[in-house]
């Protein structure tokens, strides 16, 4: 069974206050407010076009991902943050990667 991305985010943004923040627990038993960003989406023949050009293969779940949004911040605080990177950034990425890793691995993600 395929993950459905859509209800996953959508039942995240329903917890999410007007300002898209959340209370989330600190490892420390503190309670800070964490922030998400959205980025806009990107076209299937944008995605199509990215995987036709690397020869990469995208999960599913991941092309859906990127047509609701070319890329999140997700669970942003002074102390933490998670990336999900748009098409750009991930090109960006594997142009200056470390060269020890194979050119089939992309970094599609980054947690701070």
């Amino acid at each position: 069974m395929k993950p459905d991305i859509v209800p996953i985010l959508d039942a995240l943004k329903v917890r999410l206050s007007k300002g898209y923040t959340l209370i989330q627990e600190e490892y420390t038993g503190d309670l800070i407010d964490v922030e998400f960003q959205w980025n806009e989406p990107v076209s299937k023949e944008e995605i199509e076009s990215f995987t036709d050009k690397t020869g990469w293969v995208l999960p599913d779940s991941y092309k859906e991902f990127l047509s609701i949004h070319n890329g999140a911040g997700l669970f942003i605080s002074e102390t933490h943050q998670i990336f999900i990177h748009s098409i750009e950034e991930i090109m960006q990425y594997h142009a200056s990667r470390d060269k020890t890793y194979p050119p089939s691995w992309y970094h599609v993600g980054t947690f701070f």
